[in-house]
């Protein structure tokens, strides 16, 4: 690992300056997402993580946002007491009919 610094973008609000040893623990640990900017002295600019050589191993066995936010079930919304007892009143109006 080299001594670099390096500074990241998250919702548009600059974080850093962390270690790059430091900064691949956070993607390959899904903390941040491979679509992060991230900036170093000697960069031009500031450049998606994804397309940084050294970071795509680390991104490469962790879920991208998109799949971790399908894989999440919804969690199902049951009648209460009053709504089955209607329910079950007029259940049973319709079968004495």
């Amino acid at each position: 690992m080299s001594d670099r610094q390096w500074y990241y973008s998250v919702s548009g609000k600059q974080e850093g300056p962390v270690s790059e040893e430091r900064l691949l623990q956070m993607f390959e640990t899904a903390l941040l997402p491979a679509d992060t900017i991230v900036w170093t002295p000697g960069f031009a600019d500031w450049t998606p993580a994804s397309s940084v050589d050294m970071f795509r191993p680390a991104m490469r066995n962790t879920p991208s946002m998109a799949v971790r936010q399908a894989t999440v079930t919804p969690t199902p919304l049951y009648a209460g007491f009053w709504k089955r007892l209607a329910a079950a009143f007029l259940d049973s109006m319709i079968l004495m009919v």
